[in-house]
């Protein structure tokens, strides 16, 4: 007790704001005192909240909430240590607008363009579906193992390189599983991989605590195997919608699937960083594989 009222008293020497602290067995309230050393500001002796919190009157989470800065804890997860603000930065809200505006102008036009095809919007939306869902998962695996490789930069080239040689060679045999089945295929990879990334983040988790001292190459090797054959999965959906294009008769609306699925992949990149700042990367993961069952669904239930 002696030791706490000396640094409280410290404390209002200096002209410190004690309403923002919180001195363990100090309890009374301080008004202006004047005397032959110091004149002590009229304050709070600590923070009523902080108080509440030690006495098990007010829950943490609750206080994180009620602060006026945001005062959440960075973690693995949600790394931005530098964020004291609450609900999206500022920098992040107009980008996720803009990119977005962009998305509703573009897909808009399309469907327009396409009212007569009966089939033409879904496909549009399933292009949509796949231009977010890979960039979240993209992004979300490059940040995970970013603190496994140890920088951004070679976790960047792990991740990008091996997804790319995956996704090669998914594009490339896909067409072999299910053949003349597009809609089957379509709905059973979109599937599997909404299965497996549920699996292989827990995975990533568990490797990344376990084998964190071991060295760089068996790290960079050990992550190629398991990206390579989520890359080879994750390049079969994609094409598949360009058959289902060409077997409906709708050829035209190849270059709006395309160019559909290169600006959500924008919008996309802004919405994982958004995700991530309110809820952390793993929310955006999981998103992006949720954006996989709904195409699973999507085509499982439409007719052939």
């Amino acid at each position: 007790m002696e030791e706490a009222q000396k640094r409280y008293f410290g404390m209002m020497y200096l002209k410190l704001n004690t309403k923002s602290s919180y001195i363990p067995k100090v309890y009374r309230q301080f008004t202006t005192n004047s005397n032959k050393d110091a004149e002590y500001p009229e304050n709070g002796i600590i923070n009523p909240d902080l108080t509440a919190v030690s006495e098990g009157t007010l829950t943490l989470k609750k206080f994180i909430k009620k602060s006026t800065f945001s005062i959440r804890p960075s973690t693995d997860d949600r790394p931005f240590f530098f964020k004291n603000t609450h609900g999206l930065p500022k920098t992040i809200t107009p980008l996720l607008i803009i990119t977005a505006v962009i998305n509703f102008v573009v897909i808009g036009a399309a469907m327009l363009h396409g009212r007569p095809h009966k089939r033409v919007n879904n496909l549009l939306v399933l292009a949509l579906l796949l231009g977010i869902g890979f960039m979240l998962i993209e992004i979300s695996l490059f940040q995970k193992l970013t603190l496994f490789m140890g920088s951004p930069i070679l976790s960047l080239a792990v991740v990008l390189s091996s997804l790319l040689v995956g996704m090669d060679m998914g594009s490339y045999f896909g067409g072999r599983f299910f053949p003349g089945r597009n809609s089957k295929r379509l709905a059973i990879f979109s599937f599997i991989i909404f299965a497996v990334a549920f699996g292989l983040y827990y995975l990533l988790s568990y490797i990344i605590y376990n084998l964190m001292s071991t060295p760089i190459v068996f790290k960079a090797l050990l992550s190629s195997s398991i990206l390579i054959p989520l890359g080879f999965l994750l390049g079969v959906p994609f094409p598949t919608v360009i058959r289902l294009a060409k077997e409906n008769g709708t050829e035209k609306f190849i270059s709006w699937i395309y160019g559909i699925n290169g600006t959500m992949a924008v919008f996309g990149s802004a919405l994982t960083i958004a995700i991530s700042n309110l809820a952390g990367f793993s929310y955006s993961f999981f998103s992006g594989a949720a954006c996989y069952l709904a195409i699973a669904i999507n085509t499982a239930v439409r007719k052939e």
